[in-house]
């Protein structure tokens, strides 16, 4: 997994592996997209290629492990104010 990278424009395609992703924007036809180029900056700018650990290298520039448990957090919190009254939903968001 050192040397894999997984390039996807959903997080969900790598949050099994957040440290190997690269996420792009989704590309919709438009012919004044540059999401390509700008990962081709990327690989080349950082050079991968030259890393023993290429996760070392995505791990420090997208910080993906902290969105996925941002996400993973608020969906928690919502499920449990599903569950909670408003009153004991304060109290459980008061104590995080």
């Amino acid at each position: 997994m050192s040397r894999i990278i997984i390039v996807d424009n959903s997080l969900l395609s790598f949050s099994l592996q957040p440290e190997n992703g690269i996420p792009i924007s989704s590309y919709f036809y438009d012919q004044k997209d540059i999401e390509l180029k700008c990962l081709c900056n990327y690989l080349i700018g950082k050079q991968t290629n030259k890393f023993a650990d290429v996760r070392d290298v995505n791990r420090e520039e997208f910080k993906l492990q902290s969105i996925i448990d941002l996400a993973l957090q608020t969906q928690l919190v919502k499920s449990t104010d599903k569950e909670l009254s408003p009153q004991t939903s304060r109290q459980y968001l008061s104590h995080m």
